[in-house]
């Protein structure tokens, strides 16, 4: 996997686990049971799409430290002995690299091990870990909410594996076309470690600017947490001429809807968007409604890739329930809908309206809440809880198929919230309903 447009320091800095990262303590990697250990993840790590593993960090009271028990030497984590596991457990087999990381509070270097997406057919353990404790021969490994590294359980799993596999396939069969016909190389990383990097780049850049500008707000807005939406449009953009075109474009994308639009512009000057680093970021901390829901943080670059992150209106004072213990059971379907729709409007704008989109929802903060119908007063039987902090859903879909599939598509981006839950109504009807109520706002 390559490390494309962000630090690795940043992974140590704010260190967390998601479906494309896994953090162990220190293992001896000359014990069997270790090496197993470690090949579990790698092997997950893979079948996903690629991601990190990282080395020398353990849990404690919900966050990550530093694992005390560090070795005189890490010689032990070397490339060659991390693709040795690989290659003692995993069929067919792949190549990892190894990057000894300096973190840049401590100075004290981690091992963080980069693992490839990308590959054609499913990979699985070719043999069992000492008593069978940490991986089994034939087992097909991936990453589940959680997060966790588990074997493949249900059609929906095998599903998305054998899926990312035939578009692996395919992708390779073009660029072997392309090659030969047109004399091309090989095409850039794959769409999924593409948005993978995306996603951490955009995430690191919110975390330091948190750090940076609310660093004396106590209790901070978003302690109870966020949920964040990204999409790459996946297909030759030309570009326009100025970053000033760009931030038009996205005014004339932006359209009236019930609630706070994604990706929107206040006509302020210290909330307009701004020029960094190839594209327009927008920092909304400071506007004059300080609630979580209204702080939103958003990047948008014209090579199409877009990034947003915001608050809880559940959290909002204004709604008098205690922050972080309520979700509402049909709001978060009302954001993922605008969410899509805004991407097959961008997709028109920038003249593709046929190219594929990579979307992206998590929610985090969830294992102190509940799920309710507090905003239209539906009926629910129980009190659904999550025993999970975080939840991602994917899609990979034609810009020109989300408007007349929008139901369909918000569904299977939600279903793995709504499985933390373990709340069954949530069915299609559910979707076309406000689908419908969202068709009327715009």
């Amino acid at each position: 996997m390559e490390k494309a447009g962000f630090d690795l320091q940043g992974l140590l800095r704010w260190p967390r686990e998601d479906l494309h990262i896994e953090i162990k303590a220190w293992l001896d990697l000359s014990s069997s049971e270790d090496k197993a250990n470690a090949a579990q993840a790698l092997i997950a790590l893979a079948n996903h799409g690629g991601g990190y593993l990282i080395f020398g960090l353990r849990e404690d009271s919900g966050t990550f430290v530093e694992d005390v028990n560090r070795p005189p030497s890490l010689n032990g984590y070397s490339q060659d002995d991390l693709n040795g596991v690989v290659l003692r457990f995993a069929e067919p087999p792949f190549h990892c690299t190894v990057d000894m990381v300096s973190h840049p509070d401590t100075a004290k270097v981690y091992p963080i091990v980069s693992v490839p997406g990308g590959h054609r057919v499913p990979i699985r353990s070719k043999r069992d870990g000492p008593e069978r404790k940490h991986i089994k021969q034939n087992t097909y490994y991936i990453r589940r909410p959680g997060p966790s590294s588990v074997p493949v359980q249900t059609g929906r799993e095998w599903d998305e594996l054998i899926g990312r596999c035939v578009k692996a396939s395919k992708d390779e069969l073009i660029d072997s076309l392309r090659t030969a016909l047109f004399g091309f190389g090989e095409s850039e990383e794959s769409l999924s470690t593409r948005h993978n990097s995306w996603v951490t780049e955009s995430e690191q850049r919110w975390r330091e600017l948190l750090a940076e500008r609310l660093p004396d707000e106590e209790p901070s807005r978003f302690k109870h947490g966020t949920w964040a939406a990204s999409y790459i449009i996946d297909s030759d953009i030309q570009q326009s001429e100025s970053i000033e075109d760009f931030r038009q474009l996205l005014r004339r994308v932006e359209v009236p809807e019930s609630g706070w639009p994604p990706w929107v512009t206040i006509d302020r000057v210290e909330l307009l968007p701004y020029y960094y680093q190839g594209g327009l970021e927008c920092w909304l901390a400071d506007s004059i409604i300080l609630e979580p829901e209204h702080s939103d943080f958003w990047r948008a670059f014209p090579e199409g890739k877009f990034y947003l992150n915001r608050g809880y209106f559940d959290d909002s004072p204004k709604n008098r329930n205690p922050p972080g213990t309520l979700l509402d059971y049909t709001l978060p379907i009302y954001h993922t809908c605008y969410c899509l729709l805004h991407a097959s409007r961008m997709a028109n704008a920038l003249d593709v309206p046929s190219a594929t989109i990579s979307m992206r929802i998590r929610w985090g903060g969830l294992s102190t809440r509940i799920l309710k119908s507090w905003t239209e007063n539906r009926h629910l039987s129980f009190d659904y809880r999550s025993r999970q902090d975080e939840v991602i859903g994917e899609i990979v879909v034609p810009a020109d198929q989300i408007d007349s599939n929008l139901a369909e598509s918000a569904k299977k981006l939600m279903t793995p919230l709504y499985d933390a839950f373990n709340c069954p109504a949530s069915g299609i009807w559910l979707f076309q309903g406000i689908v419908e109520k969202v068709r009327k706002h715009l």
